[in-house]
């Protein structure tokens, strides 16, 4: 009786991370590839773009911290 729940919440769980976070990407993926640019085997543009999420999701947390701060 319970398996539509479990279902509702095994796929809605990646939009409202997304929605939150901002990324569907594990933070995982960012120290990967962070490791990968220090040992120099990224590309340059591949390194701006991470860097540019990296502040896109830094922004957004404290922006959710400072609402939640406000409640």
């Amino acid at each position: 009786m319970l398996w539509p729940f479990a279902w509702l919440w095994a796929y809605t769980r990646p939009v409202v991370h997304k929605m939150a976070y901002g990324t569907e990407k594990h933070e995982d993926y960012f120290v990967e590839q962070g490791e990968l640019a220090r040992e120099r085997r990224t590309a340059a543009d591949h390194l701006d773009q991470l860097r540019a999420e990296l502040e896109y999701i830094k922004a957004a947390r404290q922006a959710h911290a400072g609402a939640q701060a406000r409640v």
